[in-house]
């Protein structure tokens, strides 16, 4: 065990040996990892590393606004002069039209803003439901991967779901006696048996045990 004597601190301590002259931020990847050692800094250079507490840069990590995506932040100090701050990011789930990028609990991670890296849904229900969003989208992975161009995915009360493609909209929905993947087989069934009749077919509805068609006039 190495000891040091008190002196040799009290002169360490007077000519700033211990003051943080080195910050380093770890595991950005959507988060700016040069704005975000910048702002921290402006804050922590030059203060006393003993004084510095994770609290505080936690605090001032969350508080700002700059930094939306960070979840977690752990402070580790490396003797003399050295902080290290280590965040987790939340993982952007789907952007809703009209509310923001949430996350997979439907957390609001940017607000009124669309984080380009995942798809976009128009909200127009009045509640978020994870569960709505998950069944969208899995539907619109089925009807993608059977070649269906889908342009819009819109959420709407009680669970009910709209696929938009052109002029034509399928009607699905969570509360449906079918699963979404029975829905989903339904709809591609339907339109494909009508592909080759007729381009008229503007709305195809599998929310009910049977389901309804409906042609332009």
């Amino acid at each position: 065990m190495c000891v040091i004597p008190i002196g040799l601190l009290v002169v360490a301590w007077r000519y700033g040996v211990f003051n943080i002259h080195e910050v380093v931020v770890e595991g950005c990847v959507r988060t700016s990892d040069d704005s975000l050692e910048q702002r921290l800094d402006e804050s922590l250079l030059d203060e006393l590393i003993f004084a510095v507490t994770s609290k505080e840069v936690e605090g001032e990590v969350l508080g700002a606004s700059d930094f939306p995506y960070v979840e977690t932040v752990t402070v580790e100090k490396a003797l003399p002069d050295k902080v290290v701050v280590r965040i987790t990011e939340k993982t952007p789930y789907v952007c809703l039209l009209g509310l923001g990028t949430i996350d997979a609990e439907g957390s609001v991670i940017l607000g009124n803003d669309c984080d380009a890296s995942v798809p976009s849904i128009v909200l127009q229900a009045k509640e978020v439901d994870v569960n709505q969003i998950g069944a969208a989208l899995r539907i619109k992975a089925a009807l993608t991967q059977q070649l269906f161009p889908v342009d819009s995915v819109t959420l709407l009360d009680y669970g009910d779901i709209i696929i938009g493609s052109g002029n034509l909209d399928g009607y699905f929905s969570l509360n449906a006696p079918r699963s979404v993947d029975a829905q989903s087989s339904m709809f591609l069934e339907i339109y494909n048996s009508n592909l080759n009749q007729d381009r008229r077919l503007v709305e195809i509805d599998v929310r009910f045990d049977k389901a309804y068609t409906e042609r332009a006039q």
